[in-house]
């Protein structure tokens, strides 16, 4: 299983931000070796160390820190572009009222 936060296929649904808000978001990558994952922000784009983006990698034990703008109103899809993990639970929303 992968999941995000700890629960998988969607089942920590209410990441709720504010049109035209700034959210910083923390990501964190763990497993092995083999759990190299790509998170991708569906209807938003981020910032990270100077470049905008909508997915980035991250490997097993590191971390990263990415500014969202959310200024795309509407519930919008977040997962890893790994199809295996996909499958495996790694997908869930948010949403920018």
């Amino acid at each position: 299983m992968h999941g995000i936060n700890g629960l998988v296929y969607g089942n920590n649904t209410g990441y709720i931000m504010n049109r035209v808000v700034r959210v910083r978001r923390h990501i964190l990558g763990m497993g092995t070796e083999v759990d190299l994952h790509s998170p991708h922000w569906h209807g938003a784009t981020l910032l990270h160390s100077g470049h905008r983006l909508d997915v980035t990698e991250i490997l097993p034990a590191a971390t990263k820190v990415l500014d969202l703008e959310a200024d795309n109103a509407g519930t919008w899809m977040f997962h890893c572009h790994v199809n295996d993990h996909i499958l495996a639970g790694i997908t869930t929303t948010f949403t920018v009222q």
